[in-house]
């Protein structure tokens, strides 16, 4: 018997043999690395919904207690960062987080005024919406999604949160002391030109109920600074701007009681119709609200 020939068809199977298993066993756990990074990538999309699910309902929560505000009276304050790192795309973000949650508000001098204040570099912290400072004409939730709304323009530049507030410290002033004044702040949360946190300690010891909305690769420190306590229950941190008006939507998620409404100017009704079209009955009067 030729023991030599066996050997080397002995070893050319050991050699044979070891090659499938190592491409086999690199093949497997490819596969299983490629199930663990899709089934990964769902639990972070569920996660990020089950998050906002979350957050929408505690935000939901005090969005009813405002509503149940004595004789509804609430002066409503937004700050929205309109700088560069946030970016105009995003800022339209910002600006649907706030149509889509002041859907929920009657706004008139008796019910809900509202102050939008934008900001970004230290010369464009602009008091872009304020109907808190008496006015001397009643604005209302037409005159808000209809006309002053669209107007806000984003600026681009630094993050001068500080200066936000403080002009906010200056609408307050004209705030009613029988009204609920709850203040968003909404922002990638990177702040420059001053640390913000001592300015909003003030504006909460005052009686304000500060809310903060940002972005998880923001500054989630100073966010959860600034906002009231129970800070897990007024602390928004979302995963993207893309999110700030699903958080919003699911905030508004209920039937909404039937409230007042408010007779406007006919010309009003036009902007409601699409380009081109007059849907306008001019025996009915126009009217806004809940």
């Amino acid at each position: 018997m030729n023991w030599e020939f066996i050997n080397q068809c002995r070893f050319l199977l050991f050699i044979l043999l070891f090659h499938w298993t190592v491409s086999y066993g690199h093949s497997e756990g490819h596969e299983t690395r490629l199930l663990e990074f899709r089934t990964s990538h769902k639990v972070v999309d569920q996660t990020s919904k089950d998050k906002v699910e979350v957050l929408g309902s505690a935000l939901k929560k005090h969005i009813h207690l405002l509503r149940k505000t004595s004789e509804t009276k609430v002066d409503l304050i937004f700050l929205v960062d309109s700088s560069a790192s946030v970016g105009k795309s995003n800022f339209g973000n910002e600006l649907k987080f706030v149509r889509k949650l002041l859907a929920d508000f009657v706004v008139d001098n008796n019910h809900t005024k509202i102050a939008v204040i934008t900001f970004s570099s230290r010369r464009f912290v602009l008091r872009q919406i304020d109907y808190i400072t008496p006015q001397p004409q009643e604005n209302t939730n037409v005159t808000l999604i209809d006309d002053d709304l669209p107007n806000i323009r984003y600026r681009g530049g630094g993050t001068y949160t500080l200066g936000a507030f403080r002009e906010a410290k200056e609408v307050l002033k004209a705030a009613r002391p029988d009204a609920a004044r709850p203040f968003f702040l909404i922002t990638d949360g990177f702040s420059n030109g001053g640390d913000p946190r001592p300015d909003a300690r003030k504006i909460r010891e005052s009686g304000v109920k500060i809310f903060t909305v940002g972005i998880a690769n923001g500054n989630r420190d100073e966010l959860w600074d600034m906002s009231s306590e129970p800070k897990n229950e007024t602390s928004f941190i979302l995963d993207s701007f893309e999110e700030f008006e699903s958080l919003a939507r699911r905030a508004l998620h209920e039937d909404l009681g039937r409230g007042d409404f408010i007779v406007q100017p006919e010309d009003k009704c036009s902007g409601l119709c699409f380009k081109g079209f007059d849907c306008c009955d001019k025996k009915i009067p126009v009217n806004v609200g809940q």
